[in-house]
């Protein structure tokens, strides 16, 4: 199963890789990665080479300055058929927005018949195109509840949304079946951050585990969080 995490506010890469991912995700268990960052006004998207022997290098992270992220790690067997690379990502929408999908998707068909913007048929990206054009930057936790309330009977909801203004980041798990994966909230001094493991060797962060129904905004520039 993958392994997702994100960060907003005063935090560097060297401190999340180092002395958070790495305690909780070992190198035996990585089957690659994603990461994108915002850099000024824009995302700026790192996609390792694949390795043939299924190692994972985070090491080229450690020196991007940031205050706002998203990295996805592969399981190795997930790796080994990937579904399209994560995080997804698209420029030519509202100033460029990345997506990563933690969840499942049971109909992804029924996504299809209501897109406008089609770039592929993967489920991923039909939930990344779905969302983003029933997405109201002025109102997000209102349009995205609204949306995934006519998707109940989806089994797993679970995604991240980026864009150069803020961070976007929902838990929805059936209640009619058990979730696969829990998500933690961890709060620091102006930080926030958004994981599916537990990581208690962070420094300075009270941990939070996330209630399922529930959409987090973090917006860039006041870090504030609905």
């Amino acid at each position: 199963m993958a392994t997702f995490f994100a960060a907003a506010g005063k935090f560097t890469l060297d401190w999340l890789v180092n002395i958070g991912v790495q305690s909780v995700v070992p190198e035996s268990e990585r089957g690659g990665w994603g990461f994108v960052y915002c850099y000024g006004n824009r995302l700026e998207v790192v996609r390792p080479a694949r390795n043939r022997d299924g190692g994972t290098d985070l090491a080229q992270l450690i020196d991007i300055k940031t205050d706002m992220a998203m990295l996805y790690i592969y399981s190795r067997e997930e790796m080994a058929n990937p579904r399209a690379f994560q995080p997804l990502y698209r420029a030519d929408i509202g100033g460029g927005w990345a997506f990563c999908n933690i969840g499942r998707l049971r109909h992804p068909e029924r996504l299809a018949r209501d897109i406008r913007l089609m770039t592929g048929d993967e489920p991923d990206e039909l939930l990344f195109m779905y969302l983003i054009e029933r997405l109201n930057p002025q109102d997000p936790v209102g349009s995205l509840n609204e949306t995934l309330g006519q998707l109940v009977d989806e089994p797993e909801l679970n995604f991240a949304l980026l864009s150069p203004d803020m961070l976007i980041f929902s838990f929805w798990s059936n209640p009619a079946g058990a979730a696969r994966v829990k998500f933690w909230m961890g709060k620091g001094e102006l930080l926030r951050v958004i994981t599916s493991v537990f990581m208690p060797d962070l420094p300075g962060i009270n941990w939070n585990e996330l209630p399922s129904g529930s959409v987090t905004v973090i917006r860039r520039e006041r870090l504030v969080v609905a």
